[in-house]
């Protein structure tokens, strides 16, 4: 007998008398019509069963398991708060075949999660227009990263379907089949996740704690955009892709992703802007994404007296204090601070900026701004000088400004970095 079908599956979970090793006898949920309650991916059906009162998801295999005793042993040591409770149970449901013989298969017991996945909250979220669920639920994300990315493990098949949001609004990972595990001795993945989901040139071979990198990236980018954007949601109907996807970006062929760009920019948004920039690294380890995920969770954090430094780093500017990184690489130039604020440029945009890595000024509408200084920045506007104060006010025509303050680099006002 092969792998059993999912039908062979359900009649055994319905009918478990005497068929589970050790679990007893769970109890099938059933819709109105009486069929099992279930779920079907490429690699399991998952049936949601009860066991002495509590709910569990029942894993059952239809293609042959991998790894799965080093992945649930390792889960089942250590408790990772970002996942549920999880038992690997070899040859523990027993499945007849059409002959009448059969055999014991291995299944997976996971508590059941309350809630509905990250899919189907954005779906929601968006039909209902609510911009606040949008935004919460971005955040939301970013916090279940900036976790993810710290932990010595990678979940392997990051995507919103196996992302499930709680009625409070936090976020746990589902399905861990394809996850990396620090000190097991591997050399390849047994799965490469999602395709929607992924760097393009993921494959088998990259397999490390960077797995993660490229869908945290993809995921958060595209929440905040719609939180942000919500008319750019056309391709979020379909439960397979978000927003945009990757090979399409990788050809420069996607022109929902090409305005997402331009708006982030716009918007003075240096979190999105660098997240969806990264979504064209060459490689699937992004550079960076622990720190911008911390960045998009706790903001900028200086340390000691003096003010951030801008520099440079794959391409993109940030700041430091000392050694310490405070505001991680977002913009394409960044100008030193004068009187807490800072100009930054994306996308041909320049912002203002505070310590934190706040966008306090947008200023998409004006030709350049200059640094502050006496508590005015110029600013030009349609060829015409003026003056803003530090509350993006009009303060003045500008006249007797004075000359340009040092920044960052070493040419000239309108070329801070001197290229």
């Amino acid at each position: 007998m092969g792998i059993p079908t999912i039908s062979q599956y359900a009649e055994s979970v319905c009918h478990p008398y005497g068929l589970f090793r050790t679990l007893g006898e769970p109890v099938c949920e059933r819709d109105a019509y009486g069929e099992p309650v279930f779920a079907a991916g490429g690699n399991a059906a998952v049936f949601k069963v009860k066991l002495r009162g509590r709910a569990y998801a029942l894993k059952c295999y239809i293609r042959p398991g991998k790894r799965n005793d080093a992945v649930y042993g390792y889960i089942a040591d250590r408790h990772p708060p970002l996942l549920y409770e999880t038992r690997y149970l070899p040859e523990e449901l027993y499945v007849y075949d059409m002959d009448g013989t059969g055999r014991w298969y291995d299944v997976v017991l996971t508590e059941w999660g309350e809630g509905v996945s990250l899919g189907y909250a954005l779906r929601k979220a968006l039909h209902d227009r609510d911009r606040a669920m949008l935004a919460r639920l971005a955040a939301g994300f970013d916090t279940l990263a900036d976790r993810l990315l710290a932990a010595p493990w990678a979940h392997g098949d990051l995507k919103p379907g196996n992302i499930m949001v709680a009625p409070d609004g936090t976020m746990r990972l589902l399905d861990y089949d394809a996850m990396y595990l620090p000190g097991i001795p591997q050399q390849r993945a047994r799965e490469t996740g999602t395709p929607q989901f992924n760097h393009p040139r993921r494959d088998a071979s990259f397999y490390c704690k960077q797995v993660d990198d490229y869908p945290a990236a993809l995921i958060s980018a595209a929440l905040h955009t719609l939180a942000a954007e919500p008319s750019l949601a056309g391709a979020v109907g379909c439960p397979d892709t978000l927003l945009f996807l990757p090979q399409e970006i990788a050809d420069r062929r996607s022109d929902t992703y090409d305005e997402a760009l331009r708006a982030a920019a716009r918007r003075g948004d240096g979190l999105t802007y660098r997240l969806l920039g990264l979504l064209q690294w060459p490689a699937p380890a992004l550079p960076g994404m622990a720190e911008i995920m911390r960045f998009a969770v706790a903001g900028g954090t200086a340390e000691g007296n003096g003010l951030p430094e801008p520099f440079v780093r794959d391409g993109a500017w940030g700041y430091r204090c000392g050694t310490h990184t405070c505001i991680p690489p977002l913009f394409d130039t960044a100008l030193g601070f004068t009187e807490g604020l800072a100009v930054v440029e994306t996308g041909g945009f320049r912002h203002v900026i505070d310590t934190s890595g706040r966008t306090v000024i947008v200023g998409s509408g004006y030709e350049h701004i200059k640094p502050f200084a006496n508590g005015r920045a110029a600013v030009r506007r349609n060829g015409l000088w003026s003056c803003i104060d530090r509350q993006g006010r009009p303060a003045g025509n500008g006249a007797g400004y004075g000359p340009p303050l040092r920044t960052a680099g070493t040419g000239t006002e309108d070329d801070p970095h001197g290229n």
